[in-house]
């Protein structure tokens, strides 16, 4: 398990309210304007967790024994110090998050949660606030059907039942994003591939004054696409994936041409060698197709 806090990130808001963003494929035109003066600035501190693989508490279900090394109970205390130091905050999980103890097992193999609860983890992230989550390979790990049930969504695969005739389960309060699984059957990502969030921040305008602005933070979420090897079993003829580059490319001129102001990619699969180990390093993609303003990356 674990939690990163990310540098914060600096919005300029005149920039936001002055610069036409690159076309990029989409519309040419500016996000929505701000009611907030030229020269207002304001500070989103980005916060991210990653791999909680059901770690809810500080004890290891495997040595029957307490692990002040993990448990969200201990995470959660980190996001509520980060965010009495910064006034405004995004808090995102980076998948790898349903499985992973003996409570994941139990609570999918064992006595399997029905239609209307909610996953021990997913509860205890609703109650800390979450504003999005990615998915990570080991979300897969009990199959297409589990996944469908407790993240909330209806899949349109071979060997489900038709979208209209699933049940629309419980699942977490915080839009999840996978833009690089594709479903065999329809060649429409399995999940939503992005969103787009409107927070408002408090703000420092040029005068000393606080004011508070609406700003779009667009979120898409990648996951490796090995997954239909390790899980193959669940995945073979049912979901491909395609490149975190060609996904990226193909999504990120709507999430511009649709207002985004920021974007922040969730990527779960980590860093090559050639990179330098930054967690906050935007993704390289060729012009114009090439603003991602922050990227959270974590191992598999």
């Amino acid at each position: 398990m674990q939690v990163r806090r990310l540098s914060s990130a600096a919005l300029p808001f005149a920039a936001l309210l002055s610069m036409s963003l690159p076309a990029c494929g989409g519309s040419d035109d500016p996000p929505a304007a701000s009611t907030a003066p030229a020269g207002t600035r304001a500070t989103l501190a980005v916060l991210e967790t990653t791999d909680l693989h059901t770690n809810v508490l500080s004890y290891d279900y495997f040595k029957l024994a307490a692990d002040s090394s993990l448990g969200f109970e201990r995470v959660s205390t980190l996001i509520a110090q980060a965010r009495a130091q910064f006034p405004n905050t995004l808090l995102l999980d980076n998948g790898d998050t349903i499985q992973g103890t003996a409570l994941s097992d139990y609570q999918a193999l064992v006595n399997p949660i029905t239609c209307d609860q909610t996953l021990a983890i997913y509860k205890v992230m609703n109650a800390a606030g979450y504003d999005g989550g990615g998915i990570g390979n080991h979300e897969f790990n009990y199959g297409l059907p589990y996944l469908s049930q407790v993240t909330g969504n209806t899949f349109s695969v071979a060997g489900m039942a038709d979208p209209a005739q699933q049940a629309r389960c419980a699942g977490p309060n915080f839009p999840q994003v996978l833009a690089n699984v594709m479903s065999a059957k329809t060649n429409a990502p399995l999940f939503q591939p992005y969103t787009i969030l409107t927070k408002t921040v408090t703000a420092t305008a040029p005068d000393g004054s606080t004011v508070s602005a609406p700003v779009k933070v667009g979120i898409i979420g990648f996951t490796p696409p090995a997954i239909t090897s390790w899980d193959k079993r669940w995945l073979d003829g049912k979901v491909y994936t395609v490149g975190i580059r060609e996904a990226a490319q193909q999504y990120l001129p709507e999430m511009r041409a649709k207002g985004a102001d920021l974007v922040v990619a969730i990527s779960h699969g980590g860093l090559d060698s050639s990179r330098p180990p930054h967690s906050s390093a935007p993704l390289r993609l060729p012009p114009p197709c090439s603003r991602i303003s922050r990227s959270l990356v974590t191992p598999t």
